[in-house]
């Protein structure tokens, strides 16, 4: 069983006891000013306050987790970990947490790849280790065991978006006015799908031309902060006309009166590129790729598309870099001798 650490500091004229409770370090004064008596006091603190946890194994650890996060982020984005420790559950067995070991993992690695690609490993390795990130946190761990493990090597793929062209053959053949709205609305902010169908009026500002799309009681943005980005005038001339025939509904997209569904937006996107013959690849995340594609080949900078599509670390962006080439090239040639 593990238990609580503390330590003993001096701040001050005192000693003070410090130990670390879920993810928040903590303190408490001992009204010592001698290293002697302040062991004492630690050891009688110690005494009363000490209470060992009790180890989990995984599937306990597994519902705990469920609980603790449950309603902190998206049911999408939870998803993925509960799945992933499944899994891991499934092919290695159930142990207590603190008997999993690196060589587990290396076998859950070997086992895996025969049914999954090295990119859906690497998402559950990623998913694995954040778990038991929190195992450690909440002192249940005290060592996480991936974080010695290493992902799999896997060649950068170029994003699949839409050209120009492709587009415009697109909105040539949608004939719903709300999906054309939508469409072009996704490629010309990078909004991701759930930000779309949770985007409501209240975030439109038409006066400071931008959007901000926000945490609500039924959405949770996937970095857990809000995001505004400026409007494109096509973008701005299409919300008007929409907000000037509105019934009272507080989303933007809506059919008569209820928000979107996720399932209808994307198997419609899908249909019509069959249709149309286009890159069997493309999905209506597709979308956002393509906004973030036509503003670096347009010479916008990475760190600005970064800003418009609320990515959290710069090296996301940069599955764009190869695009801004041309960009590149024009730039030092503005440099003579």
């Amino acid at each position: 069983m593990m238990s609580t650490r503390y330590y003993l500091t001096k701040r001050g004229a005192y000693y003070q006891i410090g130990w670390v409770e879920g993810n928040r370090r903590k303190w408490k004064s001992t009204k010592r000013t001698t290293k002697a008596d302040a062991l004492a006091f630690l050891k009688s603190f110690e005494t009363e306050n000490e209470k060992e946890v009790e180890p989990l194994r995984l599937s306990q650890f597994t519902e705990l987790f469920r609980t603790r996060i449950n309603g902190t982020i998206r049911k999408s984005t939870l998803r993925p970990y509960l799945m992933s420790l499944k899994s891991f559950e499934k092919v290695i067995g159930e142990k207590l947490l603190s008997e999993y070991t690196v060589n587990d993992i290396e076998n859950y690695k070997q086992k895996r790849l025969e049914t999954v690609s090295p990119t859906t490993l690497n998402i559950e390795l990623r998913s694995l280790k954040s778990t038991f990130n929190s195992a450690v946190k909440w002192g249940l761990l005290q060592e996480n065991p991936f974080r010695k493990v290493s992902l799999l090597k896997v060649p950068q793929k170029s994003p699949i978006y839409l050209t120009k062209e492709d587009f415009k053959k697109l909105m040539g053949v949608v004939k719903e006015p709300l999906l054309r709205d939508v469409f072009l609305f996704a490629v010309l902010t990078g909004f991701r799908k759930g930000e779309i169908l949770n985007l409501k009026w209240s975030g439109v500002d038409f006066q400071k031309r931008q959007v901000t799309i926000e945490n609500s009681d039924g959405f949770t943005t996937k970095s857990g902060k809000s995001r505004t980005v400026p409007l494109n005038d096509a973008v701005f001339d299409m919300l008007s006309k929409r907000n000037s025939g509105r019934n009272g509904c507080e989303y933007v997209f809506h059919r008569k009166g209820y928000k979107l569904n996720d399932l209808y937006l994307t198997h419609r996107f899908k249909k019509y590129v069959v249709d149309l013959g286009l890159n069997p690849q493309l999905h209506l995340h597709s979308c956002r790729h393509t906004a973030a594609s036509w503003l670096v080949d347009a010479g916008v900078s990475l760190y600005v598309v970064q800003n418009i599509l609320g990515h959290a670390n710069i090296a996301t962006t940069q599955i764009y870099s190869h695009l801004s080439q041309n960009t590149l090239h024009e730039s030092v040639n503005k440099v003579s001798l």
